[in-house]
This record gives C-alpha cells, structure tokens and sequence, in this order.
C-alpha cells in the first residue's frame, strides 16, 4: 500500500481491491460495457492492478498486463464519474 495524501491511497493488493466496485465501473465505460464479471474476475487474476480509494471506497481502477521483464501494456484505467476532473 502507498499513502498518496491524507484522502488517497493506492494498493496493488487484489485482496483488497473490490471487485464489486470494478465490474460496476468498468461497466460504465464504452470498452468494457460488454464484459461479464466472470470476465472481469479472470483479467484481474491475470495482471498487475491498481486500486486507487478514498479513504475505504475504492474509486479508480486499472490493469497493466505484463510479462514483468520487457512488456507492460496499461488498460482498463477508469475513476468513478464523482471524482474525475478534480485534479
């Protein structure tokens, strides 16, 4: 976990992400609108995530598949619609 600021914080810890609150934000986007949540659990089991919360509620998401050597690809990078544009 890293402290961000006195707010923010960010984990790479899937334990602690809530994946209720990713599927729900990924389902508002134009690129994962159509992905079940079968699917959604197996693309985080399978890459690098990051979690960003305020305090306990989890408001931004994103994925980096790699290989951890030579290729990282960043996608599904998403924050909740009540934070965005705020710096």
């Amino acid at each position: 976990m890293e402290k961000l600021n006195d707010k923010y914080w960010i984990t790479t810890d899937k334990n602690k992400g809530d994946i209720e609150e990713v599927y729900n934000l990924l389902s508002k986007s134009y690129w994962a609108n159509s992905r079940s949540r079968d699917m959604i659990i197996k693309t985080v089991n399978n890459s690098l995530c990051f979690s960003l919360y305020d305090s306990n509620k989890q408001i931004g998401f994103s994925r980096v598949v790699t290989d951890y050597i030579a290729f990282a690809y960043l996608c599904d990078v998403i924050i909740n619609e009540d934070y965005r544009g705020k710096g």
